[in-house]
Protein backbone atom coordinates (compact mmCIF):
# COMPACT_ATOMS: atom_id res chain seq x y z
CA UNK A 1 0.00 0.00 0.00
CA UNK A 2 1.11 3.52 -0.45
CA UNK A 3 0.71 6.63 1.29
CA UNK A 4 -1.05 9.34 -0.58
CA UNK A 5 1.46 11.31 -2.48
CA UNK A 6 2.78 8.24 -4.61
CA UNK A 7 -0.04 7.07 -6.37
CA UNK A 8 -0.11 4.93 -9.99
CA UNK A 9 -2.70 3.28 -11.00
CA UNK A 10 -7.15 -1.53 -7.94
CA UNK A 11 -10.82 -5.09 -7.48
CA UNK A 12 -13.12 -7.28 -6.98
CA UNK A 13 -15.24 -10.33 -7.61
CA UNK A 14 -18.55 -10.37 -9.44
CA UNK A 15 -20.08 -13.10 -8.10
CA UNK A 16 -19.06 -16.81 -6.37
CA UNK A 17 -18.30 -18.12 -10.01
CA UNK A 18 -16.12 -16.22 -10.68
CA UNK A 19 -13.68 -17.57 -7.74
CA UNK A 20 -13.84 -21.19 -9.57
CA UNK A 21 -14.13 -19.97 -12.99
CA UNK A 22 -13.07 -16.54 -13.73
CA UNK A 23 -9.66 -15.84 -11.64
CA UNK A 24 -6.70 -17.48 -12.46
CA UNK A 25 -3.85 -18.38 -10.02
CA UNK A 26 -0.62 -17.92 -12.62
CA UNK A 27 1.20 -14.85 -11.88
CA UNK A 28 3.64 -12.71 -13.82
CA UNK A 29 6.80 -11.02 -13.11
CA UNK A 30 5.72 -7.98 -15.60
CA UNK A 31 3.32 -5.36 -14.77
CA UNK A 32 1.89 -3.91 -17.54
CA UNK A 33 0.57 0.26 -17.43
CA UNK A 34 -2.54 0.40 -18.41
CA UNK A 35 -3.79 1.45 -22.22
CA UNK A 36 -3.21 5.25 -23.09
CA UNK A 37 -6.69 6.71 -21.89
CA UNK A 38 -8.45 7.63 -26.01
CA UNK A 39 -11.96 7.50 -27.26
CA UNK A 40 -12.77 4.28 -29.16
CA UNK A 41 -14.16 4.86 -32.67
CA UNK A 42 -16.91 2.57 -32.08
CA UNK A 43 -18.55 3.47 -29.00
CA UNK A 44 -16.84 7.22 -28.54
CA UNK A 45 -15.89 5.90 -25.08
CA UNK A 46 -12.65 6.46 -23.01
CA UNK A 47 -11.28 4.73 -20.37
CA UNK A 48 -11.32 6.20 -16.52
CA UNK A 49 -9.38 3.81 -14.02
CA UNK A 50 -9.88 3.24 -10.45
CA UNK A 51 -6.63 3.12 -8.66
CA UNK A 52 -6.88 1.22 -5.13
CA UNK A 53 -3.87 0.99 -2.27
CA UNK A 54 -3.75 -0.13 0.62
CA UNK A 55 -5.00 -3.42 3.02
CA UNK A 56 -8.35 -3.50 0.65
CA UNK A 57 -10.97 -6.21 0.63
CA UNK A 58 -13.31 -6.39 -2.69
CA UNK A 59 -16.23 -8.37 -3.15
CA UNK A 60 -19.65 -8.44 -4.87
CA UNK A 61 -21.97 -6.12 -3.09
CA UNK A 62 -24.78 -9.06 -1.85
CA UNK A 63 -27.62 -6.06 -1.87
CA UNK A 64 -26.99 -5.47 -4.98
CA UNK A 65 -24.86 -7.22 -8.30
CA UNK A 66 -24.31 -4.17 -10.39
CA UNK A 67 -21.85 -3.17 -7.62
CA UNK A 68 -18.37 -3.96 -5.82
CA UNK A 69 -17.45 -2.94 -2.62
CA UNK A 70 -14.50 -2.45 -1.11
CA UNK A 71 -13.19 -2.67 2.31
CA UNK A 72 -10.24 -1.70 4.41
CA UNK A 73 -9.19 -1.69 7.90
CA UNK A 74 -8.45 1.60 9.91
CA UNK A 75 -4.59 1.23 11.20
CA UNK A 76 -3.35 3.59 13.64
CA UNK A 77 -0.15 3.67 11.97
CA UNK A 78 -1.17 4.49 8.83
CA UNK A 79 -2.49 8.28 7.49
CA UNK A 80 -6.34 8.43 6.37
CA UNK A 81 -8.02 7.20 3.69
CA UNK A 82 -7.76 9.80 0.80
CA UNK A 83 -9.47 10.03 -2.63
CA UNK A 84 -7.58 12.17 -5.31
CA UNK A 85 -7.34 13.40 -8.69
CA UNK A 86 -6.03 16.53 -9.42
CA UNK A 87 -7.72 17.60 -6.47
CA UNK A 88 -7.94 15.42 -3.28
CA UNK A 89 -9.88 15.18 -0.22
CA UNK A 90 -8.66 13.27 3.22
CA UNK A 91 -11.39 10.49 4.35
CA UNK A 92 -12.06 9.39 7.78
CA UNK A 93 -13.69 5.41 8.49
CA UNK A 94 -17.17 5.70 7.67
CA UNK A 95 -19.60 4.24 4.31
CA UNK A 96 -19.25 5.94 1.01
CA UNK A 97 -19.79 5.54 -2.72
CA UNK A 98 -18.69 6.12 -5.90
CA UNK A 99 -21.36 7.36 -8.79
CA UNK A 100 -21.21 8.78 -11.90
CA UNK A 101 -19.54 5.49 -13.70
CA UNK A 102 -21.54 2.94 -15.86
CA UNK A 103 -21.33 -0.62 -14.24
CA UNK A 104 -20.49 -3.31 -16.31
CA UNK A 105 -20.22 -7.27 -16.71
CA UNK A 106 -16.52 -8.04 -14.79
CA UNK A 107 -14.33 -9.37 -16.81
CA UNK A 108 -11.68 -10.72 -14.48
CA UNK A 109 -7.53 -10.88 -15.39
CA UNK A 110 -6.70 -14.31 -15.48
CA UNK A 111 -2.62 -13.28 -14.26
CA UNK A 112 -4.87 -11.81 -11.51
CA UNK A 113 -3.25 -13.72 -8.74
CA UNK A 114 -5.28 -12.29 -4.72
CA UNK A 115 -5.89 -13.96 -1.50
CA UNK A 116 -9.21 -15.62 -1.93
CA UNK A 117 -11.83 -17.02 0.96
CA UNK A 118 -15.22 -16.60 1.68
CA UNK A 119 -17.70 -14.91 4.58
CA UNK A 120 -20.89 -14.95 5.49
CA UNK A 121 -24.03 -12.20 4.62
CA UNK A 122 -23.98 -11.66 8.43
CA UNK A 123 -20.43 -11.13 8.57
CA UNK A 124 -20.34 -8.50 6.01
CA UNK A 125 -23.26 -7.09 7.26
CA UNK A 126 -21.55 -6.87 10.65
CA UNK A 127 -18.82 -5.09 9.42
CA UNK A 128 -20.82 -2.83 6.92
CA UNK A 129 -23.28 -1.66 10.05
CA UNK A 130 -20.02 -1.15 12.07
CA UNK A 131 -19.44 2.74 13.14
CA UNK A 132 -17.23 1.99 15.11
CA UNK A 133 -14.19 3.63 13.72
CA UNK A 134 -12.76 0.57 12.45
CA UNK A 135 -13.18 0.90 8.65
CA UNK A 136 -13.30 2.53 5.47
CA UNK A 137 -16.28 1.06 3.04
CA UNK A 138 -16.29 2.19 -0.36
CA UNK A 139 -19.31 1.19 -3.10
CA UNK A 140 -18.10 1.79 -7.11
CA UNK A 141 -20.20 0.42 -10.05
CA UNK A 142 -19.46 -2.84 -11.27
CA UNK A 143 -15.97 -2.60 -13.16
CA UNK A 144 -15.54 -3.91 -17.01
CA UNK A 145 -12.07 -5.74 -16.22
CA UNK A 146 -9.25 -5.03 -13.37
CA UNK A 147 -5.68 -5.63 -13.19
CA UNK A 148 -2.93 -5.55 -10.71
CA UNK A 149 -0.55 -3.01 -11.45
CA UNK A 150 2.05 -3.55 -8.89
CA UNK A 151 2.43 -7.08 -7.50
CA UNK A 152 4.59 -8.65 -4.69
CA UNK A 153 6.58 -11.45 -3.54
CA UNK A 154 4.57 -13.06 -0.72
CA UNK A 155 3.99 -16.35 0.66
CA UNK A 156 0.06 -16.69 1.94
CA UNK A 157 -1.29 -19.66 4.19
CA UNK A 158 -4.30 -20.93 6.31
CA UNK A 159 -1.75 -21.73 8.96
CA UNK A 160 0.97 -19.99 11.13
CA UNK A 161 3.59 -19.67 10.17
CA UNK A 162 3.35 -20.37 6.37
CA UNK A 163 4.73 -23.58 5.55
CA UNK A 164 7.67 -23.60 2.70
CA UNK A 165 6.78 -20.03 2.16
CA UNK A 166 9.94 -20.27 -0.38
CA UNK A 167 8.65 -23.22 -2.37
CA UNK A 168 4.89 -21.39 -2.22
CA UNK A 169 5.03 -17.90 -2.97
CA UNK A 170 3.03 -15.91 -5.65
CA UNK A 171 3.35 -12.50 -7.18
CA UNK A 172 0.68 -11.49 -5.08
CA UNK A 173 -1.32 -8.21 -6.40
CA UNK A 174 -0.49 -5.34 -3.92
CA UNK A 175 -2.00 -2.51 -5.94
CA UNK A 176 -5.22 -2.75 -7.92
CA UNK A 177 -6.74 -1.27 -11.12
CA UNK A 178 -10.50 -1.14 -11.49
CA UNK A 179 -11.41 -0.20 -15.13
CA UNK A 180 -14.32 1.92 -16.90
CA UNK A 181 -15.25 2.70 -20.07
CA UNK A 182 -17.74 6.13 -20.02
CA UNK A 183 -18.65 8.75 -22.46
CA UNK A 184 -18.16 11.70 -19.32
CA UNK A 185 -16.52 12.23 -16.55
CA UNK A 186 -18.78 15.04 -15.52
CA UNK A 187 -20.81 13.38 -13.52
CA UNK A 188 -18.32 11.30 -10.94
CA UNK A 189 -19.15 12.10 -7.20
CA UNK A 190 -17.37 10.46 -3.96
CA UNK A 191 -19.91 10.66 -1.36
CA UNK A 192 -21.09 9.38 1.96
CA UNK A 193 -21.02 9.92 5.90
CA UNK A 194 -17.98 9.32 8.44
CA UNK A 195 -18.93 6.93 10.89
CA UNK A 196 -18.76 10.48 13.36
CA UNK A 197 -21.89 11.37 10.95
CA UNK A 198 -19.91 13.95 8.92
CA UNK A 199 -21.33 14.46 5.41
CA UNK A 200 -18.46 13.85 2.59
CA UNK A 201 -19.51 15.24 -1.09
CA UNK A 202 -16.47 15.15 -2.90
CA UNK A 203 -16.28 15.77 -6.74
CA UNK A 204 -13.04 15.04 -8.45
CA UNK A 205 -11.42 17.10 -11.00
CA UNK A 206 -10.74 14.42 -13.68
CA UNK A 207 -7.08 15.43 -15.43
CA UNK A 208 -5.11 14.18 -18.62
CA UNK A 209 -4.87 10.76 -16.15
CA UNK A 210 -7.83 10.17 -16.29
CA UNK A 211 -7.88 8.19 -13.04
CA UNK A 212 -9.09 8.58 -9.21
CA UNK A 213 -6.73 6.88 -6.64
CA UNK A 214 -8.38 5.67 -3.79
CA UNK A 215 -6.02 4.69 -0.71
CA UNK A 216 -4.59 4.44 2.68
CA UNK A 217 -0.68 3.87 3.68
CA UNK A 218 1.35 4.13 6.36
CA UNK A 219 2.95 7.54 7.82
CA UNK A 220 5.26 8.33 5.86
CA UNK A 221 8.32 7.97 9.15
CA UNK A 222 7.24 4.47 9.92
CA UNK A 223 9.94 2.50 10.23
CA UNK A 224 9.63 -1.04 8.80
CA UNK A 225 11.75 -4.38 10.15
CA UNK A 226 13.35 -6.32 8.26
CA UNK A 227 11.03 -8.81 9.37
CA UNK A 228 8.23 -6.67 7.25
CA UNK A 229 6.42 -6.74 10.74
CA UNK A 230 3.96 -3.52 10.01
CA UNK A 231 3.34 -5.33 6.04
CA UNK A 232 2.16 -8.31 8.26
CA UNK A 233 0.37 -6.02 11.15
CA UNK A 234 -1.53 -4.24 8.09
CA UNK A 235 -2.48 -7.98 6.50
CA UNK A 236 -3.33 -9.03 9.68
CA UNK A 237 -5.90 -6.33 10.58
CA UNK A 238 -7.06 -6.83 7.04
CA UNK A 239 -8.19 -10.60 7.27
CA UNK A 240 -9.19 -9.90 10.89
CA UNK A 241 -12.15 -7.27 10.39
CA UNK A 242 -13.68 -10.38 8.28
CA UNK A 243 -12.36 -13.09 10.93
CA UNK A 244 -10.74 -14.47 8.31
CA UNK A 245 -8.04 -17.43 8.45
CA UNK A 246 -4.95 -16.12 6.36
CA UNK A 247 -1.39 -15.38 6.90
CA UNK A 248 1.33 -13.78 5.13
CA UNK A 249 4.81 -14.35 4.77
CA UNK A 250 7.84 -11.81 3.20
CA UNK A 251 11.27 -12.56 2.17
CA UNK A 252 14.19 -10.34 3.55
CA UNK A 253 14.93 -7.48 1.05
CA UNK A 254 18.82 -8.06 2.44
CA UNK A 255 18.98 -11.55 1.02
CA UNK A 256 15.65 -12.29 -0.54
CA UNK A 257 15.20 -15.33 1.41
CA UNK A 258 12.61 -16.39 4.38
CA UNK A 259 13.84 -16.38 7.97
CA UNK A 260 10.75 -17.70 9.95
CA UNK A 261 12.99 -19.04 12.75
CA UNK A 262 14.85 -15.09 13.17
CA UNK A 263 11.41 -13.75 12.03
CA UNK A 264 8.65 -15.48 13.86
CA UNK A 265 9.34 -14.32 17.35
CA UNK A 266 8.13 -10.32 16.30
CA UNK A 267 5.63 -12.14 13.77
CA UNK A 268 2.36 -9.78 14.95
CA UNK A 269 0.12 -12.82 13.19
CA UNK A 270 2.24 -15.05 16.09
CA UNK A 271 -1.03 -16.71 18.10
CA UNK A 272 -0.37 -15.23 21.40
CA UNK A 273 1.38 -12.13 20.43
CA UNK A 274 4.70 -11.75 19.77
CA UNK A 275 7.35 -12.63 22.26
CA UNK A 276 10.32 -10.94 20.33
CA UNK A 277 11.11 -8.09 18.39
CA UNK A 278 12.97 -7.80 14.46
CA UNK A 279 16.74 -8.19 14.62
CA UNK A 280 16.59 -5.00 11.87
CA UNK A 281 15.21 -1.87 10.21
CA UNK A 282 14.63 -1.36 6.57
CA UNK A 283 14.58 2.25 7.41
CA UNK A 284 11.73 4.61 6.14
CA UNK A 285 9.48 2.45 4.12
CA UNK A 286 6.32 3.43 4.74
CA UNK A 287 5.01 4.66 1.36
CA UNK A 288 4.42 0.77 1.16
CA UNK A 289 3.34 -2.10 3.16
CA UNK A 290 3.04 -4.64 0.18
CA UNK A 291 0.10 -6.58 1.96
CA UNK A 292 -1.35 -8.61 -0.42
CA UNK A 293 -5.20 -7.97 -1.82
CA UNK A 294 -8.12 -9.79 -0.42
CA UNK A 295 -11.04 -10.93 -3.12
CA UNK A 296 -14.02 -12.01 -0.78
CA UNK A 297 -16.86 -14.08 -1.63
CA UNK A 298 -19.57 -13.41 0.37
CA UNK A 299 -22.39 -16.66 1.19
CA UNK A 300 -25.51 -17.27 3.19
CA UNK A 301 -25.83 -17.24 5.92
Amino acid sequence: MIGRRQLSKTIFLAGVCFLSAGYGTGCSSSVKAPAANQPSAASNQVNFYVNFNGPWAFMQDPNDSTKIVAIAPYIKEHQSAYVAATNETPVDTGVYEVTGLPSSALNASPQLVVVKDNISKSTFDSVSQNAGGVRYLIRLPMPSDLAAYRIGREAVAGSWPVPNPGQNEKLYTSHMTLHYSASSFSGIKFAGTTDAKKSVDFTPSVGETETLDIGVGPLYDLQETDCHDHGKAAFKALVDLFKVHQFIDFPSMVDGQYHQAVCGPSDPQKPGGPTGVSPGHLGRTGADCKAAMLLLSVTNP
